[in-house]
């Protein structure tokens, strides 16, 4: 498993805060942004973070990137924080079903 490509904002990743490159965790309720390929534009995808499963709310091709797709989610409640939270896409289609490998990607809770 791997930091995936998984962006907050279209630009930051959703990873450990780090002087080397831009990225901070996600939270509970911000919308996260996965790239993938080998999806089919018929297909249904679902995914999870952290074991629980998280609502997708669209799936569109990347302009300039043929076969990339951007795979927005809301990051929902109850998820696990953590420098390292699985993330695994599930995607249905034509009788058929496909788990990704896991990616990995930086989750914390809210301060109060």
């Amino acid at each position: 498993s791997s930091q995936g490509l998984i962006l907050l904002d279209d630009s930051a990743l959703a990873a450990v805060r780090s002087p080397a490159a831009p990225g901070q965790p996600a939270q509970p309720g911000d919308e996260i942004s996965i790239r993938a390929t080998g999806l089919s534009p018929s297909a249904a995808v679902f995914v999870t973070l952290g074991g629980v499963n998280a609502p997708v709310t669209s799936v569109q091709p990347v302009e300039s990137y043929p076969g990339v797709y951007d795979i927005r989610v809301k990051v929902p409640e109850g998820v696990p924080a953590g420098d390292s939270v699985p993330v695994r896409l599930k995607i249905a289609g034509a009788g058929t079903a496909m788990e990704s490998n896991q990616a990995t990607m930086a989750i914390e809770l809210p301060r109060p």
